[in-house]
């Protein structure tokens, strides 16, 4: 793994929180946060309810950007890709396995908000980026260090 990929995994890895941005068919956009689960080739795996906005935008246009930012490094990953189900099998499996790992420093009985909705049943999704960069904005650098991985 070349190290601009290692960098971006590390950081999807050890942040879990995101912005999810989809479009409607007719073009309206919505933003959705999202905990999420991060692998290797930096797919990003989420949670959310078939009754949802988000859902009902995948399901009608399947294009989506993501953005996860950490505000004390000033660092930023974004990209911009597809989303489709994840079936039922080895993938489906590892995914909420990392999914269900995910917590907040200290807190082992958190639940994820998408488990106190109740409008339609969850259904497990994979982001997939075909443009995906990392930006670090060092304060002590007079210009910001911009990695295009995908």
């Amino acid at each position: 793994m070349d190290t601009p990929h290692k960098e971006t995994y590390e950081f999807l890895k050890n942040h879990t929180c995101g912005v999810l941005s989809t479009a409607s068919k007719e073009g309206k956009p919505w933003g959705a946060a999202i905990y999420y689960a991060a692998d290797e080739q930096l797919r990003i795996y989420f949670l959310t309810h078939k009754g949802s906005r988000k859902f009902e935008n995948i399901d009608e246009h399947p294009q989506a950007a993501l953005t996860v930012v950490d505000n004390d490094a000033q660092t930023t990953v974004q990209a911009a890709g597809t989303v489709e189900l994840v079936p039922i099998g080895n993938e489906h499996d590892e995914a909420y396995r990392m999914l269900v790992q995910i917590h907040p420093p200290g807190e082992y009985r958190w639940v994820p908000p998408v488990s106190k909705l109740h409008d339609g049943e969850i259904m497990l999704c994979r982001f997939t980026p075909q443009h995906l960069q990392l930006s670090t904005f060092d304060p002590d650098k007079s210009k910001a260090d911009v990695h295009k991985i995908i």
